[in-house]
Order: C-alpha cells, then structure tokens, then sequence
C-alpha cells in the first residue's frame, strides 16, 4: 500500500487538498494518506504528524520534513511527497518515479530562482552536493509531481544540510540517484507538471499542479467537473 504525505500550510480554506484527496481517492483507492503541519477541520481519516507553524515561510516544508524522518510512518519507511496542488488525472498503476527536469545551473537562470530565499538556498544546495563528491546536478524542483521518499536517507540529508536553506528535493534526488540508492532509482526526466495559464481542458497525462492564476480562472473548474463528490476524507 502506498502512503503519501501532504505538506500543508495552516488554514482551514484549502481547495486545492481537498481536491487531491478526491482525485487519490478515486485514482488510488488503497493508499495511506498521511497529513503533516496542519490538518484542517474539515480532513477525516488520515493520519496526522502535527507541526506548529507560527511563521509563514518557505522554511516550513523543512521543518515538517524533519519531523516526519522522526514519526513512526503507518506502511514502513518509503512515502510519496505531495504538494497540496497536486491532482491524479488517471488511476495510478505503480509508484510515482523520481523525475528531474533539466539541471540545477538551468534552474538558476530562471527569474525567481536568482535570487531571494530560493536563489540563496539553490546556491547552498550546490555548495553541499560538491562538498558531498556528488556530481550531478539535476534539478528535482521546479518539477511539481509527487516524490518518492525514503524516510532514513531523508532524515541523512537533512542532517548533512543542519540549518542551512536548502531546496530539499533537489538535495535528496541528487544524493540517491549518483549513488544508487533504492528503492526508486535512478532517476527519469520529465516535464514540469504545474498549469500556470487558463486553459480550456487539462492536458492529458498522470498528473497536473497549478499556479494561482490557473486555479482561480480555470482550473478549479476543470477539476471540480472531474472530482465533484466529497472524499471520504471530508467531513
């Protein structure tokens, strides 16, 4: 049974989740799903990690990530990482894989990645993977789909980064897939799933994410047509 764990932010009005726990539930019925940070009121049926998050900040998804490397995971120690926005288009048949698009140099030419907390913790993740030997530099964020985890070589890389600001994913992806680490590797590239623009239909595919702008105009729409009934994860 696969068990995916959901970063969520505090607030109780979070569409987006509640149309991913629709979309898991019709497209992968059997899995565990597991809700670290904040669970809103609404969510029923899952296991909680609780994370106290007074501050809004990018910091957060680390501080979470930390506490789940610490908690006893229902289904053992693999989990798939989820972004609230993240929406299953067809059933699922096996496990999501590890996907890159493009390299970490790539990533920094874009213009929120220049500079900021993402430019700054895009270089910090550089610096650790030359120190650590790793040689390639490929680029696990900025792809927006489900990732595969293995909790203790988390829980190692975390720990090698202490508390500098890292992009946590490019990090971990990196780490297992120069040195052959399993359970999912090596790693495959792919394109970015995230919808940043209306669009009239989604496109085809296993996955999508979607920007704010995409969400409020269209693609909300599109995915309530899809997922109209409550999960039993809604009260």
């Amino acid at each position: 049974m696969t068990q995916f764990v959901y970063l969520v932010r505090p607030g109780e009005a979070n569409r987006q989740l509640k149309y991913s726990l629709r979309s898991l539930e019709r497209n992968a019925a059997d899995s565990e799903i597991i809700i670290a940070g904040y669970k809103p009121r609404w969510v029923k049926g899952v296991e909680h990690i609780p994370v106290p998050q007074p501050v809004q900040h990018h910091r957060n998804q680390v501080k979470i990530l930390k506490e789940v490397v610490k908690a006893e995971l229902p289904r053992g120690e693999n989990f798939i990482l989820m972004n609230d926005d993240f929406f299953a288009l067809q059933p699922i048949k096996s496990e999501p894989e590890l996907i890159y698009s493009g390299t970490l140099d790539d990533l920094a030419e874009r213009p929120a990645w220049r500079s900021g907390f993402y430019g700054e913790s895009l270089e910090n993740t550089k610096n650790i993977l030359y120190r650590k030997g790793i040689q390639s530099n490929l680029a696990f964020d900025g792809v927006h789909r489900p990732m595969p985890l293995n909790q203790v070589v988390l829980g190692e890389v975390l720990k090698a980064a202490g508390d500098t600001d890292v992009q946590h994913r490019s990090l971990y992806g990196n780490v297992v897939h120069e040195r052959g680490l399993a359970p999912w590797t090596p790693a495959t590239e792919g394109s970015d799933a995230k919808i940043r623009v209306p669009r009239k239909r989604l496109p085809d595919g296993d996955w999508i994410s979607s920007s704010r702008l995409a969400w409020g105009s269209t693609v909300q729409r599109l995915i309530h047509a899809l997922y109209p009934n409550k999960s039993r994860y809604e009260v």
